[in-house]
C-alpha cells in the first residue's frame, strides 16, 4: 500500500536524523571532557522538534490520502480501516510529544497548527466511517 510505504520512508528518515544527532553528541563529548548542560538541553529540544515535524508530516500525508479516497469514492473497508488505525497511532504519539513540549513551553503556535490538522482529519475519518 502506498501510504504504508510513505510512513516507512518517514520513519527511516526520522531514525537517520536521530542517529546523526547521536553522532554529534558523541563527537562533542570526545572533544570536550565536560559537556555544557545548555547544549544538551538544546539538542534534546531539537530532537523533539524533529519528531514533531515528522509526525505532522505524516498527519498531512494521511489527510491528503483521505481526501483522495473521498474524491475517487473508493471506500473499501480495509483501506479506510488501516488509515484510521495509522491515524490513531500517530495521534497517540502526537499527544505524548505535545505534553512534553507544552511542559517546556516550546513552539506553542506549531502545536496549535498540528492540532487544527488533527481536527480536520478527525472530521474526515468520521464522515468516511459514516459513509461505509
Amino acid at each position: 500500500m502506498f501510504l504504508h510505504f510513505l510512513i516507512q520512508k518517514e520513519i527511516r528518515t526520522l531514525l537517520q536524523i536521530l542517529i546523526s544527532f547521536g553522532k554529534k553528541l558523541v563527537l562533542q563529548r570526545k572533544s570536550k571532557k565536560k559537556m555544557h548542560i545548555c547544549f544538551l538541553n538544546r539538542l534534546i529540544g531539537q530532537i523533539k522538534i524533529e519528531f514533531l515535524l515528522q509526525i505532522s508530516l505524516l498527519l498531512l500525508i494521511m489527510k491528503q490520502m483521505l481526501f483522495k479516497i473521498i474524491k475517487l469514492n473508493i471506500f473499501r473497508e480495509s483501506i479506510v480501516e488501516n488509515l484510521i488505525k495509522q491515524y490513531l497511532l500517530l495521534m497517540i504519539q502526537w499527544i505524548l510529544l505535545r505534553k512534553k513540549i507544552l511542559i517546556q513551553k516550546l513552539r506553542v503556535s506549531f502545536i496549535r497548527k498540528v492540532d487544527k490538522c488533527i481536527l480536520l482529519i478527525s472530521n474526515i475519518n468520521y464522515k468516511t466511517s459514516k459513509q461505509i
